[in-house]
């Protein structure tokens, strides 16, 4: 065995060790391979994506009421970094539908200093799949690779109180935003560090959307997110 097949594959196999300690999708761990040997180029230009061109450069107002894009330099790379490494999709590919009227989400949950966790709406002709995978590392800085994937099917009532539940989570931080310009600038104020992200994307009638939250302890998103990381049935996705 030469040294440049060490070297190269290796760590591959390392990583595949680690992950084999939780069931994983066969399509997850195929694409989790392909990933630890593919091309960096192709991921960079993956990662360009994962947001509608011109989305993350749209102003409104943060929690302090001060204009600024909805989405920071930072989240624009971290995020997809995050979504690539789990073998996420850019949401709007995973609409199946030629009419740009179906309708998905995806949950992601990223700690600081644990594992990710992430979840998205699968539907077509027999149902619809809710795609729950887990990191190994965390969601602050290097993401690691799926620890755990699977699959939890989901009846249309289920399906039909997520899409309300996130009418009124859209609904609620367009509101907020409304509050916020009228109000204007608040002193003094201060940004989170660290904590969890909460991110929700939906795309709903060919539009794609975005709200996110740091830490929540209350509110719609906190309730759907907790439902949502109830449902994955990890006796250990308890602490949120």
């Amino acid at each position: 065995m030469s040294l440049a097949f060490c070297t190269r594959f290796l760590p591959v196999l390392a990583a595949l060790a680690v992950s084999s300690c939780g069931p994983v999708r066969p399509q997850d761990r195929m694409c989790q391979t392909d990933k630890l040997i593919g091309s960096g180029e192709r991921d960079l230009a993956a990662l360009e994506r994962y947001f509608p061109d011109g989305f993350p450069e749209q102003m409104q107002p943060g929690n302090c009421g001060v204009e600024g894009p909805r989405l920071t330099t930072v989240e624009t790379e971290w995020y997809p970094s995050q979504w690539s490494a789990a073998c996420e999709p850019p949401l709007e590919d995973a609409v199946t539908t030629e009419t740009n009227s179906q309708f998905t989400f995806r949950f992601s949950y990223l700690p600081s200093f644990d594992s990710s966790i992430f979840m998205r709406l699968e539907s077509d002709d027999n149902g619809h799949i809710l795609i729950v995978k887990q990191m190994t590392g965390n969601g602050g800085g290097d993401p690691g690779i799926i620890s755990r994937s699977k699959e939890i099917e989901l009846a249309n009532d289920e399906v039909a109180a997520i899409q309300e539940s996130i009418v009124g989570i859209l609904e609620a931080r367009d509101e907020s935003i409304a509050k916020l310009r009228r109000e204007g600038p608040k002193y003094p104020c201060s940004y989170p560090f660290d904590g969890t992200q909460w991110i929700l994307e939906t795309v709903q009638n060919g539009e794609y959307d975005l709200v996110q939250d740091n830490t929540p302890r209350q509110g719609l998103l906190f309730d759907l997110g907790h439902m949502l990381l109830t449902k994955t049935g990890w006796e250990d996705v308890s602490e949120f």
